[in-house]
């Protein structure tokens, strides 16, 4: 009602404003409209009801939709997958030999922003997104809508589902979780209780994503130690699907202002990725470690050894960590096992690394 109200005065009489209102299921059950209080002069209002297509969608496995309208108009979308939507087939009522192929137009985080046809012509709403994933139309059209759109996932819109009267939720689902756009958390906690905060949806939705709502490798680094000439810790290495853990031993330098070559990198959490260096073969690569770049984990025993990078062992004096390469084949085969079975599912591999700051420093 205050929307109503809110109407500005028109500058002419004799204007006819309509306010058109959706069935139920839009808004809230019991909501009524009371035009009798709106101060008609110099214009009039029409109250219109609004009964707009409803689709209805059935899914067969993970590549084809059909959907149907309530004129009974059915497509059927034959979507290409390769670890990530890549295409689409769209057949009218049945299959036939003339469809539409229509390709995806992604941005870096595996985003649609719309759609083009086998001759590059735009074929599809124009999407952008805020950071958690709320929607965009940037340019409203009448063709189909897209169903992966944000990450990848599929959003499921604030409609009524006649079959249940039940209303969908405007959220995205992930295969563990749905994320609300809206406020930016997940909707339920995170199964794997990996972070303090269980309904965190990422690191930076601006450069990061979360394929299912699980993390698939956290690894997680505890500062114990720091003195003038290095800083001790221990590595926690876990995955989403898995109970085993993974526990190592760290050696870094001490603060120097994040300082290339000189300083261990700050506390905080970091994107990362399996990386094959020509010194220390398979390695693990942060990717923007606060502008400093070629920041990994890798074999080493002493300070001298680091070069800004975080060294890993299986033991540990007061300066130095011992079995390092035993250490780093452990890590490496972690991470490949987790890999490969990511791959042979059809899924990219997160890693997230977590530094936490000093819990003691020494004076010498």
């Amino acid at each position: 009602m205050d929307a109503v109200e809110a109407i500005p005065q028109p500058a002419t009489d004799n204007v006819m404003i309509q306010v058109k209102i959706p069935p139920a299921g839009y808004y809230e059950d019991g909501m009524d409209l009371d035009i009798s209080t709106i101060n008609m002069s110099g214009y009039s209002l029409d109250v219109v009801a609004v009964s707009p297509e409803m689709i209805v969608t059935w899914y067969v496995g993970d590549d084809i939709e059909y959907r149907q309208t309530d004129n009974n108009n059915i497509d059927i979308i034959e979507t290409v997958t390769g670890g990530e939507h890549l295409a689409r087939r769209v057949h009218t009522n049945s299959y036939s030999d003339e469809a539409d192929y229509q390709f995806y137009i992604k941005n870096h985080l595996g985003s649609t922003m719309t759609m083009v046809d086998q001759y590059g012509r735009r074929s599809g709403p124009v999407y952008d997104y805020y950071p958690y994933g709320k929607q965009v139309e940037e340019e409203v059209t009448t063709d189909a809508p897209v169903t992966p759109t944000f990450t990848g996932k599929e959003l499921d819109l604030f409609e009524n589902d006649f079959a249940s009267g039940e209303d969908g939720e405007g959220w995205y689902y992930f295969g563990a979780r749905f994320l609300d756009p809206d406020i930016g958390i997940w909707m339920s906690a995170d199964p794997e209780e990996e972070f303090w905060n269980l309904y965190r949806y990422t690191i930076n939705p601006i450069s990061h994503i979360d394929l299912l709502g699980l993390t698939d490798i956290d690894i997680v680094i505890n500062r114990t130690n720091e003195n003038n000439a290095r800083t001790l810790g221990g590595m926690s290495v876990t995955n989403s699907g898995d109970a085993n853990q993974l526990n190592l031993f760290t050696l870094e330098l001490p603060d120097r202002n994040n300082q290339n070559n000189i300083s261990r990198i700050n506390d905080g959490e970091y994107r990362a990725q399996n990386w094959n260096s020509n010194r220390f073969g398979q390695v693990v690569r942060l990717d923007d470690a606060n502008g400093r770049d070629a920041v990994l984990i890798h074999t080493g025993n002493t300070t001298d050894d680091t070069h800004g990078c975080i060294l890993v062992g299986s033991g540990q004096t007061d300066n130095t960590v011992t079995q390092s390469r035993n250490a780093m084949n452990q890590l490496r085969q972690y991470i490949n096992n987790i890999i490969n079975a990511d791959q042979q599912a059809g899924e990219q591999t997160n890693i997230t690394i977590t530094v936490n700051p000093v819990q003691q420093d020494d004076d010498n």
